[in-house]
């Protein structure tokens, strides 16, 4: 395929980009003609789109991904905004963090201060071991935030750092009354597993199991056990 021209992407119907999007997502690499195309596509009007540019980069860690999913940071749309959070997980620039903590703590919407938070964790733990300023601002926003999703993945965020008191409060969230918040539970802590901790998460899920009324979250307990 020749060099993409701006216009003549601009020409095809968002199924077609989509379908190009979809192509470009099962590729093992990215090329620089892939690049370009994700580039025009991230500026597109239809903001499931742009969302989808953002989570294709989530594998394909490189300075010019980087650079799109920094300025898809401030996209207007909750989604594309949530996306970049979550695909900047990977980085290992620096600049990255202060973008994640104002994400994590102003954001309007909660899903992308909850991938924000995550993320940031993410980004600490395996870059340096974090410092206590961090941990820090982590227990202000649990201390602050009123979403209990968004607390939700605070918790994990503090765990993975070396709060270990917050995997408790993570189990003890499978009692939660509302069913996106538990299935936010199991999935974060199918996320969490370690040999260290495997028999605790195994016996609180298999309570929450036997307490669970919904088929959705008893479906994803399910799955989390079966490949514990």
């Amino acid at each position: 395929m020749r060099d993409p021209n701006e216009k003549e992407i601009a020409r095809l119907s968002p199924e077609e980009k989509n379908r190009i999007l979809d192509t470009i997502a099962k590729s093992p690499v990215i090329s620089d003609l892939d690049f370009q195309i994700l580039k025009i596509i991230s500026y597109d009007s239809f903001a499931v789109l742009r969302a989808k540019v953002a989570e294709i980069l989530n594998s394909f860690n490189n300075r010019e991904g980087e650079s799109m999913l920094i300025r898809l940071l401030h996209d207007k749309d909750d989604l594309v905004r949530a996306e970049a959070c979550k695909s900047l997980q990977n980085s290992t620039s620096a600049a990255v963090l202060p973008l994640l903590m104002e994400r994590a703590k102003h954001d309007k919407a909660d899903l992308v201060r909850g991938y924000a938070a995550t993320s940031l964790a993410s980004i600490l733990i395996s870059t340096n071991p974090p410092k206590k300023n961090y941990i820090d601002y982590f227990y202000k926003l649990v201390e602050t935030e009123n979403i209990k999703w968004v607390k939700i993945h605070l918790y994990k965020a503090l765990y993975i750092l070396g709060e270990t008191v917050f995997l408790y409060k993570l189990l003890d969230e499978l009692n939660n009354r509302v069913i996106k918040e538990r299935a936010a539970v199991v999935n974060l802590l199918e996320e969490l597993v370690t040999d260290e901790n495997r028999e605790i998460i195994k016996i609180a899920l298999l309570q929450a199991l036997k307490e669970e009324r919904t088929v959705l979250v008893k479906n994803m307990i399910e799955k989390v056990l079966n490949n514990l």
